[in-house]
């Protein structure tokens, strides 16, 4: 079972408001027909009413709950309009026929009844309460997390049913939280024995027969830059100065080399997708013989690699790229902190590291230069939007420190070596025009950019475009004349979600975020199935030119949709557990004082979003003013003593806060809250909103 992600951003809401109203004016027409049937897709609202997603039709039809006639959430079903559409509002349809189940089983809590006892899925959307006898609670407690397999729907009148598959364990219980969303969206975690097997026959070392044929790297300066805990090492890098400017040295994990095509861990591979990255947990694509093994580039062993060697010149343009097999022995397991460092002149950290202090000097200068580069031809960075950095004691699973990301030169350096690398990667390839897979970000839809350019409008802010083909470097632009502005943080925000997702495909069309014309994922083979994917068909071609690949095309079309599909899913999953430790970390900070920045103005109140990235609501009722003025389109929130607008610093202390709903609400600092329950949140109707590594940026 898949939910989406329960972010609250009001900025989502107002991006899709606008979009749906730009669609509406240029249609100029109202839907007055009753009386038609529609196929599509039942959405529920967690408050009884739902909506019917129509196949090829913008507008959805509301459908009240005793119009629903047993249907739920995600099912498939044949429904008639029964009352006429207005220019607002998209009409009221009828459940006539029940196609297909959109869902079989659920993760949920137990709770005490009387004859029997109740199941309450996390997904709100759901029905409200499933009934469970007692002879299928299958173990199961009260308080307890359970997966449920859905017995009876229900219908008119009656509730639906479920009996208990699986017992997680109290709900309560560290690590179960994060337990029930892997179940919720279907995630891996045991291998089955085939794939361990083939695990534990990789060897432990590199032998000499493996060297013959491969550039011999071993000798260089070379080092890896990674978070203090990772394990999965699989880009290693090096630069040297030459006559014209530097030359790059990319050396990622050959792991195609020991994931044969075909064989249980590469079914296994395909399968999973990617590795997933929780706070207390990693879901790994491959065993760890083979992630944190053989495979990851570890300091002072051999390993092999796939290396993508490139010269720049003093402006960092690429003049020349080669690509080959190689193998390196890491000299130094570097960590950003230590690299940053050293970079910012403490004596300690050059002290201890003097043979990578010139090196890393030079990476510091290329890396301005390949920002200069991609800032001349206008790649879009969202600079304003941060990442949560979630850090829990290893022993109580509690969270210890909630903050953004940092986001340090350290950070950039290993940053664009990689999409330096991807992107040469990308160029070579498809001039040979031969099968591959390749990471493409599709031009905005002109109705996201049209309703862009109206949120933005009442911050005096314009989004210019030539003939109305917005380009990155209008984005740009855009975002740069925000900067600096009270609005920039949720400016940056609204204009990140009218951008199209990324995604894979066999066929090449650019990058629009980046504004390149080529660029694929090559850098992170352990973990990303498209990485390895292209990494075979690299070795492939080197050994056996365009003939020995020719074999790829088709597989090159279902590793890239798979790729997108799984890691569409791993995006959903980490941000619901983003969420979820977000609220239990507010929980704990019950009745304290927060910096923040008014992310969303609606007349029931103002979004704010901290400082350590948790959005949360302060209710009109909690501010001091009697009555409220909102003004929608100017985004203010105005009373007889105080006025608020978006993008103004504000002090809220925390007054609610629940892992149940992933929601967090505020109210002024002279309010006072109880530190042990804090009022309760699950009545909140709250509207939900819509990098390589955790913590790196997804390109």
């Amino acid at each position: 079972m898949r939910k989406k992600g329960n972010r609250k951003a009001d900025a989502v809401q107002v991006l899709e408001r606008l979009g749906k109203q730009q669609k509406r004016s240029a249609a100029k027409k109202r839907e007055t027909v009753t009386g038609f049937a529609f196929e599509g897709r039942i959405q529920g609202s967690g408050r009884g009413f739902a909506f019917l997603i129509r196949d090829g039709v913008d507008r959805d039809l509301f459908v009240p709950a005793h119009n629903l006639h047993g249907a739920m959430h995600g099912d498939r079903v044949i429904a008639r309009q029964v009352q006429a559409g207005t220019a607002t509002r998209g009409g009221v349809a009828e459940v006539q026929k029940i196609v297909a189940r959109g869902v079989t089983q659920f993760v949920g809590k137990i709770v005490a009844g009387g004859a029997y006892s109740y199941a309450i899925p996390d997904d709100a959307r759901l029905a409200a309460r499933f009934d469970v006898l007692n002879a299928d609670l299958n173990g199961a407690v009260p308080g307890d997390k359970v997966v449920a397999k859905i017995t009876d729907y229900g219908g008119d009148g009656d509730d639906p049913s479920a009996a208990v598959i699986e017992v997680l364990g109290d709900a309560d219980t560290v690590g179960v939280d994060v337990l029930s969303v892997i179940r919720s969206y279907g995630l891996y975690e045991e291998f089955e024995k085939s794939v361990l097997d083939e695990a534990h026959a990789a060897p432990a070392a590199v032998t000499e027969a493996e060297l013959v044929g491969r550039e011999d790297f071993r000798n260089d300066l070379v080092i890896t830059i990674d978070g203090e805990d990772a394990k999965d090492l699989d880009d290693a890098v090096r630069v040297e100065r030459t006559e014209r400017g530097f030359r790059l040295f990319v050396h990622i994990a050959d792991v195609s080399h020991y994931v044969l095509a075909g064989s249980a861990l590469d079914k296994e591979a395909f399968k999973r997708g990617t590795s997933v990255y929780f706070p207390d947990r990693v879901l790994p694509m491959l065993p760890q013989e083979l992630s944190n093994g053989i495979c990851s580039l570890n300091e002072g062993v051999d390993r092999l690699t796939t290396s993508c060697v490139m010269d720049f010149d003093d402006r960092g343009e690429r003049t020349n790229m080669r690509v080959v097999k190689g193998a390196i022995r890491s000299t130094h397991r570097m960590t950003y902190t230590k690299v940053q460092a050293i970079l910012d002149g403490d004596k300690t950290a050059r002290e201890e590291y003097p043979d990578l202090i010139p090196m890393l000097e030079d990476m510091r200068e290329l890396t301005r230069l390949l920002l200069a580069k991609r800032e001349r031809r206008g790649a879009v960075d969202f600079a304003a939007v941060e990442e949560p950095k979630i850090v829990l004691d290893k022993h109580t699973g509690k969270i210890v420190s909630l903050t953004a990301y940092p986001r340090q030169l350290s950070n950039r350096i290993i940053e664009e070596f990689m999409l330096a690398a991807n992107e040469a990667i990308a160029h070579r390839f498809r001039k040979l025009g031969i099968p591959f897979v390749y990471r493409i970000h599709e031009t905005p839809a002109p109705e996201k950019i049209e309703a862009l350019r109206a949120f933005a409008a009442p911050f005096g802010l314009t989004l210019r475009a030539k003939e109305d083909k917005v380009t990155p470097s209008d984005v740009q632009k855009f975002l740069n004349d925000a900067h600096g502005k009270p609005c920039e943080r949720v400016v940056n925000q609204v204009a990140l979600r009218a951008m199209q997702k990324a995604k894979y495909l066999e066929t090449c069309s650019g990058h629009f975020g980046l504004a390149a014309e080529d660029y694929c994922h090559f850098t992170s083979p352990i973990r990303r199935y498209p990485d390895l994917s292209i990494h075979r068909i690299i070795g492939d071609y080197l050994a056996g030119g365009k003939e020995a690949v020719a074999k790829y095309r088709e597989f090159a079309v279902v590793s890239a949709q798979q790729s997108s599909d799984r890691e569409l899913i791993a995006q959903e999953a980490e941000r619901e557990v983003d969420d979820l430790k977000k609220a239990e970390y507010m929980h704990d900070h019950l009745g304290e004082d927060f910096e923040g920045t008014i992310s969303g103005v609606t007349a029931f109140g103002l979004f704010v979003e901290l400082d350590n990235t948790v959005e949360g609501l302060l209710r009109v009722e909690a501010l001091p003013d009697k009555s409220y003025e909102c003004d929608e389109v100017h985004y203010v929130l105005k009373g007889s003593t105080r006025t608020y607008r978006l993008g103004d610093r504000l002090t809220v202390r925390c007054a609610a806060a629940s892992k149940e709903t992933r929601k967090v609400e505020f109210c002024l600092p002279d309010t006072p809250v109880s530190r042990e329950e804090g009022p309760e949140i699950k009545k909140m109707q709250m509207p939900a909103g819509g990098s390589e590594k955790r913590g790196k940026k997804r390109r």
